[in-house]
């Protein structure tokens, strides 16, 4: 089994974004994998508003691919954002 390898040193990996994935105690990618791209954007959505945008959400899969986020498959990411929205839509009822 691979070691995990640092979210800073992951391709699309900005400093901002690897900021707020270590907010939410998420160091590696085996961190990120743990939870599923689609819960972790949406965790930083919901934490972190306008901090994150929809373009965070394609570098994060690109980053556990290890492709440029322009080579992350549509229909892939376009079933991620119906993911998390999904999830984002059931945490916000839940506060209700």
């Amino acid at each position: 089994m691979a070691q995990p390898t640092a979210c800073a040193d992951l391709k699309n990996m900005n400093a901002t974004l690897v900021e707020l994935l270590a907010r939410l105690g998420l160091r590696t990618d085996a961190d990120i994998r743990k939870h599923g791209v689609a819960e972790v954007y949406a965790t930083l959505k919901v934490r972190f508003g306008s901090e994150v945008a929809l373009d965070a959400l394609a570098a994060i899969q690109g980053a556990l691919m290890g492709v440029d986020v322009a080579e992350v498959p549509a229909l892939l990411l376009d079933d991620l954002k119906r993911e998390s929205w999904e999830i984002i839509r059931d945490y916000k009822a839940s506060q209700r």
